[in-house]
């Protein structure tokens, strides 16, 4: 395992999950994609719907419509991707100690 592998869990590796790998297995697998797609998706929703039609009178209806639909599909693409995303970033981290060095 690498040096950075337990820092992607936030916690260096001291949570209850545990890491094959550099890889979060059991139940952070499936819960970390859901909770981190949700407050992106929150946020950015929001954003977007502000700028399509402003804060009117069916801002908070068409924002919690598009965050309704937005919310799976990230969270499913979440789950396909962040294992990428884990691998990649550890990559990245070990390049740039390796320039350092």
């Amino acid at each position: 395992m690498t040096r950075y592998a337990g820092l992607l869990l936030g916690d260096g590796g001291a949570s209850s999950s545990r890491l094959v790998g550099g890889m979060m297995e059991g139940k952070a697998r499936i819960v970390f994609p859901i909770v981190a797609t949700a407050l992106v998706v929150f946020v950015v929703s929001a954003v977007v719907t502000f700028v399509n039609i402003g804060f009117g009178p069916h801002f908070v209806r068409r924002w919690l419509t598009a965050f309704i639909i937005g919310w799976p599909v990230a969270s499913l693409t979440g789950y396909i991707a962040f294992p990428f995303v884990r691998r990649v970033t550890v990559l990245i981290l070990e390049w740039l100690e390796g320039e350092r060095v």
